[in-house]
Parts: C-alpha cells; structure tokens; sequence
C-alpha cells in the first residue's frame, strides 16, 4: 500500500500544463482520498511543494479525508502567499471541523481578502465555534466585499447568540440586496429568533416587503422577492407564491415560484406542483419535480412516474432522482 500512496502522490506533483497532467492529478489525488489515513503524512509534505497547484490538490484532498492530523499544517498554509491556497486551506478546517483552526480562522477574517474572508467565514460557521462569534458579527456589518458580508450572516447563525439577532436585524437594512436577503435568511432560520420580538417583527416586515413585491409590474423584481421567500422560508408566502405558479404572465416565474414553493416545503403547495409537472416549460417542470421532493409527499409518485419518458432530459433526471428518493420515505 505505501508504494502505491508514494506513486499516486507522484502523481499529484505532476505539472498541470497539459489537460491530460491535470485529469491525471485529480484521478490521484481522489484516490488517495479513498486510502484515507495512510495517505495523510504524503499529503501534509505535499503543502512544502512549489506548485500552488499541488498545494491545493493536497489540501483539498486533506479536507476529505477529515483527519484532525492536517490540522497544525492546514494552520500554517492560511500564511500561504497565494490566495487560493488560503481559501481551500479555509474550506478544509471547515470540513475537519477542529476547534484548533479557529483562532488562526478568525485572523483571516481581519487580514485577507474577499475571497479569503468568505471561505474563512464558512469554515468557521461549520466549526461552530463561539469564540468566531464578534470577528463575524464585525465583518456581517462593516466588511467592504458584499459577499463577505452575507457569509458572515450565513456563520453567524451558526455560532451566535441572541445578541447577534441585532445584527441579522441592522444587516436588512444594508445597502445591498443581497446582503439584506441572506440576513433575512439567516434570522429565520437562526434558533434565538424567537426570544426576541423586535428581531420578530423585523423579519415579518422583511417578509411582507417581499410579497408586495411580488406584485411589481417588473418582472425581475417579481423574482428577487420571489426568490427570497423560498430562501426563508416563510408559510405566509405558500398563497401568493402558488398564485404566481399558476398566472404569472412570465414562464420564468412560474418557474422560479416553483422552485420556492419546494424550499418552503408547505403540503398546500402539492397539488399546483403535480399540476406543474404538465407545464409547457421544461425548467418548470423540472423544478415541479425537484420542489415535490422536497416536500416528500408519496401522492406525488403516480404523476411524476409519467414523465419518465419526458422529452427533455434534465426533466427525466429529476424525476428519476425524485422518485427514488420518494420511494425510500417510510409510508
């Protein structure tokens, strides 16, 4: 076994110049994952190499196989001169999920860039960590990048206290949508909501200014806010969200309706997504196949079965995946 961990990590060394060097580093570097333990030391040398490249195969690799063995030089390669070595080296502790990482994490947060900061935030958000919990907080308000932002909010949920509720409550009113959404998303589904009825009342405005949108005579601004209700989640929009599934002038729309009614996962939404399942647009009926899914409504078995032989692909690979996923819930 070790020869063959010595020749799979000569692989992974192998200059990515050519396609077929690359395809060859990632077949080695999967494998070395399935070996697992034994293939850890090979690794940990592998983050010395002078391939950024190799760095990251290796990391990447490391973060899989989950060992907390990678973590102290999983630490030292958040100093590496090259971002995205920093970011996978990130995402890795993320997925070891050791306390270890999270003061060298959190001092990403303060030192790095977008990137960086984003892959740092999550990793800390999967870590759980209550020590990440002011670092995040500082970013979700006052970090420059959007996207550092929203991760923040994203981690924060996952680490934070009901004091945070005031931050998720302050980040609806950043002055980006996207920022306002994803503090929006993290409030509703973040477990000190509900001892808090500013930060309650904060969200049930937040939602009530996307159903009204949903009536813009703008049809991306109908997405946006429709989009959003499916990210939080909230059962007051099933009925205006079925509405538009059913007469929204803009297939596109329907569509994204669809999408949300399943990410609610509300059973008053089953009966308009197996009548989606017939819609003339494929994307539609795709998302009416995925959305039932995730419902987990067995009724829905029967129709979905009948669009196996649906001419478009995507459409037969969703249902496929729905059905067997359906048919494994306990009746």
């Amino acid at each position: 076994m070790i020869k063959i961990v010595e020749a799979l990590i000569d692989d992974v060394k192998q200059d990515n110049v050519k396609l077929t060097n690359w395809a060859l580093r990632r077949r080695a570097s999967a494998k070395l994952v399935e070996i697992g333990q034994l293939a850890v030391a090979p690794l940990v040398q592998l983050l010395n190499d002078q391939n950024a490249s190799v760095r990251v195969e290796a990391i990447t690799a490391l973060g899989k196989i989950g060992s907390t063995d990678a973590i102290k030089p999983l630490i030292a390669a958040l100093n590496d001169p090259v971002s995205n070595v920093v970011t996978v080296a990130s995402s890795a502790l993320g997925a070891i999920k050791d306390n270890r990482a999270t003061n060298p994490l959190i001092d990403v947060l303060r030192r790095h860039g977008t990137d960086e900061i984003v892959s740092a935030a999550l990793a800390l958000g999967e870590i759980g960590n209550p020590k990440a919990q002011t670092a995040l907080e500082e970013v979700a308000l006052a970090a420059w990048f959007v996207d550092a932002r929203a991760s923040a909010l994203y981690a924060l949920r996952q680490v934070g206290n009901a004091s945070s509720n005031k931050v998720f409550v302050r980040a609806m009113n950043d002055q980006e949508e996207y920022v306002r959404i994803a503090a929006a998303e993290a409030l509703s589904h973040f477990s000190y909501l509900q001892a808090d009825k500013a930060a309650i009342q904060a969200l049930d405005d937040r939602i009530s200014y996307y159903i009204n949108l949903m009536e813009s005579g703008d049809k991306n601004q109908r997405k946006i806010a429709i989009s959003s209700l499916g990210r939080i989640g909230s059962v007051r929009a099933v009925e205006p969200l079925i509405e538009h599934l059913m007469s929204d002038p803009e297939e596109d729309v329907q569509a994204s309706a669809t999408l949300a009614l399943g990410q609610i996962a509300d059973r008053r939404a089953v009966t308009p997504l197996i009548s989606a399942l017939q819609h003339k647009n494929a994307l539609t009926r795709a998302f009416a196949a995925y959305a039932l899914g995730l419902i987990n409504d067995k009724s829905a078995i029967l129709p979905l079965s009948e669009l196996l032989q649906d001419d478009n692909e995507n459409v037969r690979s969703e249902v496929t995946r729905t059905l067997s996923k359906l048919r494994a819930v306990p009746s």
